[in-house]
């Protein structure tokens, strides 16, 4: 190994991410509720592409209004990542009832039962579920998690930005899977 270490760029950057993607990876797809800024969504979907996710929805109450989240936004704050991952809109109630019942739910939650991210074992697939950046994950939501984690925090503040607690648990969640050989 060189003892110069460099950044890549180019030609080796792209062949070193050729590399990392997996085919056929598990379906791993990320519920973000209640969301209020599209700089937070624009991240929501950056890292959910960056963990191979197959899509993401924005879930938000039945009479809020969706429009500070506009496709030309969200372009512009994702980097162009909406374009290449599948994303929507819809409303708690309608996908909860559209889940079917084998369907695994992860909500990243501090809760009376959470268990730590990097002690708990996590499905093969599912859903991720994060909250809104005041209030969390919403009882109903919660109520429908097969599981509860929390990503242990070291510092004076409880909690971390709803996208920055998504990278480090989606990430963790691939890392499982990657050690369970799924993939």
């Amino acid at each position: 190994m060189s003892d110069k270490v460099f950044q890549l760029r180019g030609d080796e950057l792209y062949k070193r991410h050729k590399g990392n993607q997996v085919k056929n990876l598990p379906p791993l797809s990320i519920v973000a509720t209640d969301i209020k800024t599209a700089e937070n969504a624009g991240s929501i979907l950056r890292v959910a592409d960056a963990v191979g996710a197959k899509e993401v929805i924005f879930l938000t109450t039945a009479n809020e209004n969706n429009e500070k989240f506009t496709e030309k936004k969200l372009k512009r704050v994702s980097r162009g990542t909406s374009e290449v991952i599948s994303w929507r809109f819809s409303n708690v109630d309608d996908f909860v009832k559209s889940l079917d019942a084998g369907t695994s739910l992860v909500g990243v939650e501090i809760t009376n039962t959470s268990e730590n991210i990097f002690k708990a074992k996590m499905p093969p697939s599912g859903y991720m579920v994060v909250g809104s950046e005041r209030y969390g994950v919403t009882n109903k939501l919660l109520e429908r998690c097969n599981k509860v984690v929390h990503i242990p925090m070291f510092g004076e503040k409880s909690s971390m930005n709803v996208a920055c607690a998504l990278s480090v648990a989606a990430c963790e969640w691939r890392h499982q899977q990657q050690e369970m050989d799924i993939s």
